[in-house]
């Protein structure tokens, strides 16, 4: 188990152990767990249907110009 540089805990591995390291490393850690809450709710705020449409969108006009 591994964390990112936002807080997150990355799995290289999607095994049984590996998930149940993580889970219980969380339940140990509230401190960990709060803060990663908190990461997330910051991400969260930068990704809302208005900003996904916007970036296919752009992507796909953006696209549709080069051919």
């Amino acid at each position: 188990m591994n964390l990112d540089d936002r807080g997150g805990i990355m799995y290289a591995d999607y095994s049984v152990p590996a998930i149940t390291e993580a889970i219980e490393y969380l339940i140990d850690r509230s401190d960990v767990h709060e803060g990663m809450v908190q990461a997330l709710y910051h991400v969260c705020k930068d990704h809302t249907w208005t900003e996904r449409a916007s970036r296919i969108y752009h992507g796909v006009r953006s696209y549709a110009e080069r051919s």
